[in-house]
């Protein structure tokens, strides 16, 4: 499955800094990550897990750097609410006609945005953090970016997957209606039913 984060890791499809990216980069925020992974390459300390601490640095710029790809209107809208998560559904399923049109690796900024958009909107709400498995190659979401601890959370989470099942489906509320249905089991927890 395509995903942003490892292409981020080859190299490929890496922001630049500066007027090249959409939006422009927070550039205090970009130095630190382009010397923090100096200092992980210099000291041999490239591991996946040292890189998917780089790729959450990199959380609040890359959900910019998505939220600058939209329609001013559309942008506008993202506040991380449940509500704008089928405003995030239905611009992706304006965008991509097929799944084949998601996965295209001229798309990797955009739907990693859109995933880190979709995990935090839940993630806020539900609480939990984001976590990445690289122990097991037979779990479905191995390299993925998931979130764990989620209030009432009872299946893994995986915001990616939601993205492109969004776009798979085509309902229009997928991504909606999976968010109330974390926000139900967590109300049922709390309430100890």
């Amino acid at each position: 499955m395509l995903y942003y984060f490892k292409l981020e890791r080859s190299g490929c499809n890496r922001p630049k800094p500066g007027p090249e990216v959409p939006g422009g980069v927070n550039k205090r925020l970009r130095l630190r990550i382009d010397q923090k992974r100096s200092e992980l390459t210099a000291a041999g300390m490239t591991s996946e897990n040292d890189q998917f601490q780089l790729w959450l640095l990199d959380m609040s710029d890359a959900i910019e750097r998505f939220r600058q790809t939209l329609p001013p209107n559309l942008a506008a809208r993202l506040n991380f609410s449940s509500e704008s998560l089928s405003d995030v559904e239905a611009h992706a399923l304006a965008k991509y006609p097929t799944v084949g049109d998601i996965k295209q690796p001229s798309e990797a900024a955009v739907v990693d945005g859109m995933a880190r958009y979709v995990g935090e909107v839940f993630r806020r709400h539900l609480g939990g953090k984001w976590v990445i498995d690289f122990t097991s190659k037979t779990n479905a979401f191995y390299g993925l970016p998931q979130l764990a601890g989620m209030a009432g959370q009872k299946t893994q989470t995986c915001p990616l997957t939601l993205v492109t099942a969004s776009v798979d489906r085509r309902t229009g509320k997928f991504m909606r209606t999976v968010f109330d249905n974390c926000m139900r089991n967590a109300n049922e927890a709390r309430q100890g039913t």
